[in-house]
Parts: C-alpha cells; sequence; structure tokens
C-alpha cells in the first residue's frame, strides 16, 4: 500500500477508529476470557489506524489468538 493511500486512510478514518480499535482492546483486556484478544489489539492498534497491514488480516489476526 503506498504513502499517500496511508496518510489519506489517517487523516479520514484512522485517528477516530483506531481510538475506538483502542477502547474495544481496553474493554477486551478488562476480562479474563479476553485478555490476550484485548492486549493483541491494543499492541497492534498502530497497525490499524496506519493501515500498516490490511484490516482484514489484523481481524484474523485477532481470531487466530482467541
Amino acid at each position: 500500500m503506498n504513502v499517500a493511500t496511508r496518510i489519506a486512510w489517517f487523516v479520514l478514518v484512522g485517528w477516530w477508529f483506531g481510538v475506538l480499535w483502542f477502547l474495544l482492546a481496553c474493554l477486551a483486556g478488562i476480562t479474563v476470557i479476553w485478555y490476550n484478544v484485548g492486549l493483541y489489539m491494543a499492541v497492534n492498534t498502530w497497525r490499524v489506524m496506519t493501515r500498516k497491514a490490511p484490516l482484514r488480516e489484523i481481524i484474523e489476526d485477532v481470531r487466530e489468538v482467541r
């Protein structure tokens, strides 16, 4: 993915979607069952905000952690 697309993603979507993603990660981290998923999501928040990896790939990684 080129730099211009990643910058546009961050400016238009990434900054607020990243905040929601991190809050969901904190919520998952509070529970005992979802702690590992929440920790993984919190660590990879920057990947969601900047589209370092496709969102589908990140979600599949989260499913593997569960």
